[in-house]
């Protein structure tokens, strides 16, 4: 369960409400030039309307809802992780791998094996309780 339909069936079984904007700084209430945010507190992700890779920023912002502060997956993509930048705080990591295997899960599986693997099964185990679920996805209207 890879791709855009894919995030958004874990989205909706998740209950997050995904908003498109213009603005994703100011109703993340950041600072920075954000593509967007996942607001904890209202579950929800903001995504820039207007952003370069729409798919990919939803991935990221994803990552951050799924993982936030789970040091096992922090210290799996440290280990095997798809980027060395030192600067990135290990959740940001944690959510540009996750973006990485979401939008070329072959990409991820040649070049960090132990990483696909384990982003996988938690998305096989997701895709069961969905279909267990009978949760429906209708991209448009």
């Amino acid at each position: 369960m890879t791709g855009i339909s894919g995030a958004l069936a874990i989205i909706t079984l998740l209950g997050i409400q995904l908003n498109l904007t213009e603005t994703p700084n100011i109703d993340c209430q950041t600072i920075n030039e954000a593509e967007g945010c996942y607001v904890f507190s209202e579950n929800r992700i903001y995504v820039d309307v207007n952003s370069e890779d729409m798919e990919d920023t939803i991935y990221h912002e994803l990552a951050h809802a799924l993982f936030y502060g789970n040091r096992h997956i922090e210290e799996m993509v440290e280990k095997n992780g798809s980027s060395d930048d030192e600067t990135i705080d290990p959740a940001e990591k944690v959510a540009e791998s996750y973006a990485f295997y979401m939008s070329c899960p072959e990409g991820m599986k040649e070049k960090y094996p132990e990483l696909h693997q384990e982003f996988q099964v938690f998305n096989t185990l997701l895709e069961k309780y969905i279909k267990s679920s009978n949760i429906e996805i209708q991209i448009g209207t």
